[in-house]
């Protein structure tokens, strides 16, 4: 009797759970992003000049509620990702330029306490040149980041449901 209890409960509660949230992805990939309920969004609705930023406070099957206004979500354009992408590319970044940093150390502690040379002598401009263009490259690769998601093409804005 009791695991009747437990089960009727169990599958009669979970319809009662289920939440709207807001899902942009492209077709045929398995990474999305998603918005629930209460978060700020920041986005742009076609033929506007300008942002706009809003709480959301409800997702329907076709609309998105900002308060008292609805905005149908084949109208929206663009939608600010910023804080909602990865930072693959940050710490790619990161790791380049520390590899290149640390090579050139590991070259000048070398030439220098292992092999005995003095500082000026120990300098091989090579390594110098490859060592700071591998700093650049990784501390240009940090800025790299994904700003805008465009709902066009393959791109989805969808509501889903959370069971």
């Amino acid at each position: 009797m009791k695991i009747y209890f437990i089960l009727f409960m169990f599958f009669y509660t979970i319809p009662c759970y289920s939440q709207n949230y807001l899902e942009l992805k492209k077709l045929g990939k398995k990474r999305k992003i998603e918005f629930f309920p209460g978060e700020e969004i920041r986005f742009k609705i076609k033929n506007d000049e300008n942002f706009s930023s809003a709480r959301i406070t409800g997702i329907y099957e076709d609309y998105i509620n900002f308060n008292n206004i609805k905005v149908d979500l084949n109208n929206i354009e663009l939608i600010d990702i910023r804080n909602k992408s990865s930072d693959t590319f940050k710490g790619v970044g990161y790791i380049v330029s520390g590899a290149s940093l640390g090579y050139f150390s590991i070259d000048i502690f070398n030439m220098t306490v292992v092999q005995g040379n003095t500082l000026k002598k120990s300098f091989n401009e090579k390594i110098g040149i490859s060592s700071l263009t591998g700093i650049f490259m990784g501390i240009s690769i940090t800025f790299i980041k994904k700003k805008y998601f465009k709902n066009q093409g393959m791109n989805r804005i969808r509501s889903k449901k959370i069971f």
